[in-house]
């Protein structure tokens, strides 16, 4: 009795001692806020100063550093956010606010900022086209962190005086370019928007008048031309097809002469390289200065954060002027507080200070947004004019008309959310209406096979244990399989809006089929992809199937030594990750630092034409794919009776009979089935395309697949139209594996 009083006792006092130490707990943990970056190397690892010196300055708000790649975070953002998965607070550039509040990613700070002690004039503390550019009607969406836009280094050993006009530009580029060498006067992004806009700016140009895009202009097409003439083939100052970190590599080894580029490029220079920074150029044709677009890095407040008030404290504490001095000092960013430059080891410096005037001649980057529609097709009119695929003009006009039909898009998705009707209720009478319609069908089915449905049931009903041990994969295959499919299908008759979904019936189906937007052969046309994803399938195949029995004959030779060597050589690509073996076959086909080039002795750009960028997806491919009809090939060989060959050769019959005669019909059973499969992976084979070639040039080396992927994550997020083209690549492989098969027979058994 002591004992159960006793025990009695002390749940009493646990019971009533429990809430109030629930209560002490949640006074004293600590709040998590989640913060998403992409920043790398020294900017990287000024933020994580940043972030520890405040975790150590006070004990309520914990925060937590999350680094991302860069090419992958703003998808990742537009994945996670709506679900409440991702940041509470992140860092991006200005440009995709517009686009993220209304649909909504971010949300406004204004309301939280003056719930907060000590936040005065935010106009004091920022420059303030840094607050302007973050501003989307009339509200406050961030802090900002840096500003940043291009501007000119040059290598002070090669160069005494920057150019100060464009003409100037050019004749000191000529002057150090040896082509022969890889040493150029000049060296930029040339076939990126970002990098070629301040052209556009200094002949101009603009982007937009009120909501319409002004793309095929004479300024325009004056930039482009000029852009022309710095990478003309007779006298090239300029290289074509140079990427990030080569321009890096190029600088640091003192091959290049000039360099555009922006703030992050300080990081990554060598501490051994002297050199300057200077303004860029005036135009000398239009006597106005070349200007680049400012872009301002903000602290921005996730829609679904659970603890607004607390993320914008933090946001708050970290683009505070002492934060701001960690970060321009160990990341040398060109950070947005007014104070740090007032410092006078910051304003002596001549690389802070002309940032500061490049700033002064920087056009902020449009964040309304239709902003991000622009970037892909100007892309795409670069690469055409550079390729010499197109006249500039030509190039500008199809560029307009694709921006056009995108603005056209969304003001579709607009009209259909102005309605207040997104359709789901009509979506689901039209499924009623199916479901019936197939119900009756069945009914009537059952009526007319009567004998067949009772034997049906009659199956069931004698192995109902068998079902039920099947039961649990079946749900399980159905959950992972069946209802993902049933999502697809139904979203594909769907618009996407601003973070809703408006029932539209069979339109995505229509524009994807009858292509009224863009006629073949354009590269954005259905067929057109259709076309190149037939080929690019039939042509892989025929040379996996060819090389990989080839091989498996090799290996089947009984006088062969060293059999187990060559076979685990040879599944080595089978055995490395898609991915990374795309990556390596697309530095071996770089036109300048290329294996390819360098062992043939050529000087190809096998992205700039669609043959030869094919073929670069056609051999990373075909390395990916022979081992897997190998090893179907080699175990099919294996399993046939040698007594057939013997009688054969007794029958005086060849090599090339025994071939015919005995090896294909006995590989048919294992290969076919084996080319289906293949097929299936081919057609769909993701990782290449967007690794390799990356479309080029311009998207005409894209697959379907890969095309599907652009509309849904490039092209203004048009998941439904998305999805459309996912359901039609379904049943073009469904009707295809169905055809082989009758027509092959190739999944029947040897021996029927």
């Amino acid at each position: 009795m002591t004992r159960f009083l006793r025990f009695a006792v002390a749940l009493l006092v646990t019971l009533f001692a429990w809430p109030s130490a629930q209560a002490d707990e949640s006074q004293n943990s600590q709040v998590i806020i989640r913060l998403w970056h992409s920043y790398r190397d020294a900017e990287k690892a000024a933020l994580e100063a940043t972030v520890e010196a405040y975790n150590k300055s006070q004990k309520e708000i914990a925060v937590e550093v999350l680094s991302i790649p860069n090419e992958a975070f703003a998808s990742k953002l537009d994945s996670a956010i709506p679900h409440g998965t991702g940041p509470d607070i992140f860092i991006f550039a200005h440009d995709r606010v517009g686009d993220w509040a209304v649909n909504k990613r971010i949300q406004p700070i204004d309301s939280y900022l003056k719930q907060l002690d000590g936040v005065t004039d935010l106009d004091s503390r920022f420059f303030p086209k840094t607050m302007e550019a973050l501003t989307f009607e009339n509200e406050l969406y961030g802090l900002p962190t840096t500003f940043k836009s291009l501007a000119l280094f040059y290598n002070k050993k090669l160069i005494d005086n920057p150019p100060e006009t464009s003409a100037e530009m050019i004749t000191l580029a000529k002057k150090f370019t040896k082509n022969a060498e890889n040493r150029f006067g000049l060296v930029y992004e040339v076939g990126k928007f970002y990098s070629h806009a301040p052209w556009i700016f200094g002949f101009g140009g603009e982007f937009f008048e009120g909501h319409k895009a002004v793309l095929n202009t004479k300024a325009h097409a004056e930039a482009l031309r000029f852009m022309k003439t710095l990478i003309d083939p007779a006298d090239p100052v300029v290289p074509k097809g140079i990427q990030g970190y080569q321009i890096t590599s190029l600088f640091n080894e003192g091959k290049a002469a000039m360099v555009i580029s922006g703030p992050w490029f300080l990081s990554e220079i060598n501490k051994n390289v002297d050199y300057g920074l200077a303004l860029l150029p005036v135009i000398s044709e239009s006597g106005k200065r070349a200007q680049p677009l400012l872009g301002a890095e903000a602290f921005l407040l996730s829609k679904t954060t659970q603890k607004p008030l607390a993320a914008v404290k933090v946001m708050n504490a970290l683009t505070s002027d002492w934060a701001a001095q960690i970060r321009q000092e160990k990341g040398h960013q060109t950070v947005a507080n007014k104070a740090i430059y007032e410092r006078p080891e910051v304003k002596n410096d001549q690389i802070v200070s002309t940032f500061m005037h490049q700033m002064e001649n920087a056009v902020p980057m449009p964040n309304i947004p239709i902003m991000g529609l622009i970037w892909a097709p100007y892309d795409l009119a670069l690469a055409e004019v550079i390729n010499d695929k197109s006249t500039p003009e030509a190039a500008l006009n199809k560029c307009q008309r694709t921006v056009e039909h995108y603005i056209i898009a969304q003001d579709e998705g607009q009209a259909l959310k102005d309605k207040g009707d997104n359709g789901i209720g009509t979506f689901i009478c039209h499924i009623a209406i199916l479901f019936g319609l197939l119900l009756i069908a069945l009914i009537a089915y059952a009526i007319v096979r009567k004998e067949k449905t009772k034997k049906f049931f009659k199956d069931i009903r004698e192995n109902i244990f068998a079902y039920g041990y099947i039961a649990p994969t079946v749900i399980s295959m159905g959950l992972v399989v069946f209802i993902p499919f049933v999502y697809a299908i139904s979203l594909a008759f769907f618009r996407y809006f601003q973070n809703d979904y408006y029932y539209i019936g069979i339109k995505n189906f229509i524009d994807i089929l009858f292509s009224g937007e863009y006629p073949f052969p354009d590269n954005y046309n259905f067929y057109y992809k259709l076309l190149i994803t037939i080929a690019w399938t039939v042509s892989n195949l025929v040379i996996t199937v060819a090389v990989g029995l080839a091989l498996a004959l090799i290996l089947k030779e009984p006088l062969l030594k060293f059999k187990g060597i060559y076979r685990v050589l040879l599944i080595i690509p089978w055995a490395v990750p898609s991915y990374i073996t795309a990556i390596i076959w697309r530095g071996m086909f770089d036109q300048r630092y290329g294996v390819i080039n360098h062992i043939f002795g050529l000087n190809i750009d096998w992205w700039a034409n669609t043959g030869t960028a094919f073929l670069t997806n056609l051999a990373t491919n075909c390395w990916l794919g022979f081992p897997f009809m190998m090893v179907v090939s080699l175990g099919a060989l294996q399993s046939i009776p040698s007594d057939l060959y013997e009688a054969a050769k007794v029958d005086g019959a060849s090599k090339w009979q025994q071939f015919r005669h005995i090896t294909l019909p006995l590989l048919k059973p294992a290969l076919f089935p084996s080319i289906i499969l293949s097929t299936v992976w081919t057609f769909n084979q993701f990782n290449v395309i967007y690794l390799v070639s990356k479309g080029a040039p311009g998207g005409a080396t894209d697959i379907l697949i890969s095309e599907a992927y652009r509309w849904a994550f490039e092209r203004g997020n048009r998941y439904g139209y998305a999805a459309a083209y996912s359901i039609i690549i379904f049943f073009i492989l469904f009707l295809y594996s169905q055809v082989t098969n009758r027509v092959t027979k190739g999944t029947e058994g040897s021996g029927r």
